[in-house]
């Protein structure tokens, strides 16, 4: 069975080593901006590991092909973490006032 010209197996592997690429380069990425300490950066950093999550749960975990209810599950932890470490980071200030109010 053919997709788009090229077979099954070939499609698959075109899409594994896509995505093995896209996650090295948002490796290397993140591991750049690491060393800049402005907010900017830690924002940066956290979306790439945002997208470099969502690449793998879909991709590799194969939760694309899984229940319906699995794939909101999923997309809902990815948001309610990354939304709690998002904010963490944007607003430190009032985390520590939330502490102190204790």
């Amino acid at each position: 069975m053919t997709t788009g010209g090229i077979d099954k197996q070939s499609y698959w592997q075109l899409k594994a080593v896509t995505v093995w690429i896209i996650l090295l380069v948002s490796t290397i990425t993140a591991w750049h901006e690491s060393s800049n300490y402005q907010m900017i950066a830690i924002i940066i950093t956290i979306i790439l590991a945002l997208i470099k999550v969502i690449l793998v749960i879909y991709s590799y975990m194969e939760v694309t092909g899984a229940a319906r209810w699995l794939q909101i599950l999923c997309g809902l932890w990815i948001l309610i973490v990354f939304g709690v470490i998002l904010f963490s980071y944007t607003m430190p200030g009032f985390l520590l006032q939330l502490s102190l109010m204790q």
